[in-house]
């Protein structure tokens, strides 16, 4: 702090440290009047500060703010007229004040002027980082998208990779074992049977590593869907185990299964993917063993969130594995040796794939072997009982021998569409020896212009072909008017699911792969040519809806499936159609709103309920408007939904008549 004089001489500290020290540090004012008081007050005073000071009355104030002494106030009086007073004093500490107000405030303005630069310094400079940090961010995220392209890009490539030899390796597989399967149906002698069958086993294995490798693609891409199903397990392991009855036998190898009682007989799950873990576990322990045999032991294994944990045991006498080896055992592509694969060939994905499987239906999969003793690989799957009666009636399958034809078959048209020479000839033999009618055409075009020219009663179409495809051709038959619902059965090598949705998106009915067998293509034709209806069943003449001549309902089949009394049975038949009332005013209102997809999930509904029932009628009308409801048509809505009215009230009828028969029948006398 620096002191003045009256002349604006600066003071040494050492001339005023006494009165000034004591303000400054005491933060006491001082009032002196006097030289002689100065003196008394501060006796280590020097006279040069007196003379110098110019006076000998001054008052000194400290300059406080919070208790911190920012400075002194000192005010003199020259040339004294008056004493100075304590009132002068206390206006002096009050200017003092607020010096001291102002001084702190000055500094607290430059402190905060000093925070809000650094502020705007940070500020500037975290909008700096901001904007590197999002042109960093728009620079990852661009290197993101593009590695996230090239990878959809490359599954996409892979995919289509993998469809392609299906369909190149499928086209000529179905070829060879199609007709080898013709030859084996001919007159051989021994030997050229036993050469024949060697041919087809030789393909129905190189058929088995395709699939192996498209459903590790499947499950690689998480594109394998589950399905939720009734199903018998007894038959299901029985039927599992008699595929490999010859090849056991071939080996003379013991096959055996055993199942727990405690296992109920009817569960709840995907039995399709169950088979696939079994056939993978069990044929692999056939191939992997010399002598002995192979047992599969399915017993309970407690309980789990209502779901009954059964574990699956498929045990072999064969080569073992060592235990280095187990810890790979389901890996893709692993075997337990290099050497396996040379010996008893496989490509190494069955363990993976059923491991996968087991996984995705919440299971666990393990395996214990002693190497020269045998192997016993393991899974455990929660799978829902279910009682007798909620296992829904079993679908009656066509059953065709060769030159046989079913009731279903005589007089039935069939127009195959198929470029493939060889595949057109097998195709017709298999459905001329079953008594159908076909008709053949080269391509999707000729097959367009063969379909409005005549009535046919249902259509195999080919995909791959030139001048059309078959997605082509069946999007133009399902355009044309009044072919909406006849029935077209897609067969094709394309084997992956974004092959089969995109022939039921364009309009097939059903996908049959290839190569495919004599008789699952025959029930599948047998299953669409019963609940198909052709413009010439849904029209006569006239243009009015064609009366079926059929029942409405098959009591005699329906009383024997479900092994109920007439009565109960006719209950439920009433409660059917009191629920589809209500159905068929949804349907109504969807018809106005022209919503064509809750249209087709309405009628799959009726449908449904109906097949279940055997009021076959009501069935085929409701399965024709949800035919045309998928195919996204318009077109004939509103005559298909007056037929499946029309047969509600057949329906109605047929059940009232029924009842009043029967109360008839019961009245005395």
């Amino acid at each position: 702090i620096a002191f003045f004089d009256t002349n604006g001489i600066l003071l040494e500290p050492r001339q005023i440290r006494a009165p000034f020290q004591t303000c400054y540090h005491d933060q006491t004012p001082i009032l002196i009047n006097s030289r002689s008081e100065l003196v008394e007050t501060f006796p280590d005073i020097r006279v040069e500060f007196i003379r110098r000071l110019g006076t000998e009355a001054f008052i000194l104030c400290p300059i406080l703010s919070e208790e911190e002494t920012l400075g002194v106030l000192a005010v003199t009086n020259p040339a004294p007229r008056r004493p100075l007073v304590q009132s002068d004093l206390s206006l002096l500490m009050a200017i003092a004040s607020s010096i001291g107000i102002s001084i702190r405030n000055a500094q607290l303005l430059e402190t905060m002027s000093q925070q809000l630069q650094e502020i705007r310094t940070r500020d500037e400079q975290l909008e700096l980082y901001q904007e590197k940090l999002e042109e960093l961010v728009v620079q990852r995220t661009r290197e993101l998208h593009e590695a996230l392209r090239q990878a959809e890009e490359a599954s996409l490539a892979k995919s289509q990779f993998l469809a392609n030899m299906s369909h190149e390796i499928r086209t000529p597989m179905y070829g060879v074992l199609g007709l080898n399967d013709i030859l084996l149906q001919s007159d051989l002698d021994d030997k050229q049977k036993r050469l024949a069958r060697m041919v087809s086993d030789s393909g129905k294995t190189l058929l088995g590593i395709i699939d192996s490798i498209l459903d590790f693609a499947k499950i690689e891409a998480g594109r394998v869907e589950l399905e939720d199903l009734d199903f018998d397990l007894g038959k299901l392991l029985a039927s599992t185990l008699e595929i490999f009855e010859p090849q056991a036998a071939a080996r003379n190898l013991c096959l055996t299964l055993n199942i727990d009682p405690g296992i109920p007989a009817c569960l709840r799950g995907d039995p399709g993917r169950l088979r696939q873990v079994l056939t993978n576990l069990v044929g692999n322990a056939i191939k992997f063993t010399p002598k002995g045999g192979v047992s599969l032991h399915v017993h309970p294994d407690g309980k789990d969130s209502g779901k009954v944990r059964i574990r699956f045991e498929v045990t072999d006498t064969g080569i073992g594995i060592s235990a280095d080896k187990l810890t790979t055992i389901f890996d893709t592509f692993q075997q337990a040796d290099g050497s396996t694969s040379r010996k008893f060939g496989g490509t190494g994905l069955g363990t993976s794939i059923a491991k996968h499987l087991v996984e995705l239906m919440g299971g666990k999969i393990g395996c214990e072997s002693t190497p020269g003793r045998g192997s016993t690989f393991w899974f455990m799957l929660p799978l829902e009982s279910v009682t007798s009666q909620e296992l829904s009636p079993p679908e009656k399958s066509a059953s065709l021998g060769r030159s046989e034809s079913s009731p279903d078959s005589r007089g039935r048209r069939i127009l195959v569409v198929e470029d493939n020479p060889t595949n057109r000839e097998i195709v017709q033999t298999i459905l001329v020896d079953a008594g159908y009618e076909v008709a053949l055409a080269e391509n999707g075009k000729i097959g367009v212009d063969m379909v409005a020219a005549k009535a046919f009663d249902l259509v195999v179409m080919d995909i791959q072909m030139p001048e059309m495809d078959g997605y082509e051709a069946t999007r133009t038959i399902r355009n044309m008017g009044g072919w909406q619902n006849l029935p077209i059965i897609a067969l094709t090598a394309n084997a992956t699911e974004e092959d089969k949705e995109k022939c039921v998106s364009a309009g097939m009915d059903a996908v049959v792969t290839k190569p495919m067998t004599r008789d699952h293509f025959l029930q599948v034709i047998a299953e669409h040519m019963r609940h198909g209806i052709s413009p010439q069943s849904l029209k006569n003449p006239e243009g009015s809806l064609d009366q079926d001549s059929s029942s409405p309902l098959d009591m005699t089949t329906a009383l024997k499936d479900f092994q109920l009394e007439e009565s109960v049975f006719l209950g439920i038949v009433a409660y059917f159609l009191k629920g589809a009332s209500i159905q068929r005013e949804k349907l109504a209102i969807l018809l106005e709103q022209n919503n064509l997809p809750q249209i087709a999930r309405e009628a799959h509904s009726i449908r449904g309920g109906a097949a279940n029932l055997h009021a076959g009628r009501v069935a085929r009308a409701a399965g024709a408007l949800e035919k045309q409801a998928k195919a996204g048509l318009a077109k004939d809505l509103s005559l298909l939904m007056k037929g499946l009215e029309c047969e509600f009230d057949h329906l109605e009828t047929f059940l009232r008549n029924l009842q009043a028969e029967r109360a008839r029948d019961a009245a005395p006398g």
